[in-house]
């Protein structure tokens, strides 16, 4: 019999990815919890239990986060695997984004990926609207289940 994933047990595996994220990104940046912590106004205790998968920031949080690591809203969430995003319709933005001299290759990956997610909203409130209750192909329900893209 296949074991059913609890809510607690997603909780769980989320809060070790984001926080994988975090202190990724960190270190990338070549910042201290400390920097970091000040940044967000937090106990440096709270952004290593985040770090280490212990705690869960809120979204708010995962907000302020973003801001404090100085990435796109939803930045982080995109870093940790938690949004996938489909490849499609992105093709002019992707080729204005590798044009721009200024963006840092992670930011521009970082707004690709928000920019996609924008497009899949829209889809979908478009089709809820419009009554057929069809998604957009691939990413993630909001379960976090993967959706597989039609073909």
């Amino acid at each position: 019999m296949a074991k059913t994933r609890t809510a607690t047990t997603r909780r769980a595996e989320i809060a070790v990815l984001l926080g994988a994220a975090i202190r990724e990104v960190r270190q990338d940046r070549h910042e201290s919890q400390m920097q970091i912590s000040e940044r967000l106004g937090i106990n440096q205790t709270v952004l290593s239990r985040w770090e280490l998968g212990r705690n869960l920031p809120s979204l708010v949080e995962i907000e302020l986060i973003d801001d404090a690591l100085r990435l796109p809203p939803g930045g982080i969430l995109i870093r940790a695997g938690l949004v996938e995003l489909p490849d499609r319709n992105s093709a002019p933005t992707a080729a204005a984004l590798a044009a721009d001299p200024i963006i840092s290759i992670e930011d521009k990956r970082a707004l690709l990926h928000f920019y996609e997610q924008a497009f899949m909203a829209a889809a979908e409130r478009n089709a809820t609207k419009n009554g057929n209750g069809s998604r957009p192909a691939g990413g993630r329900d909001v379960r976090g289940r993967s959706r597989p893209a039609s073909r």
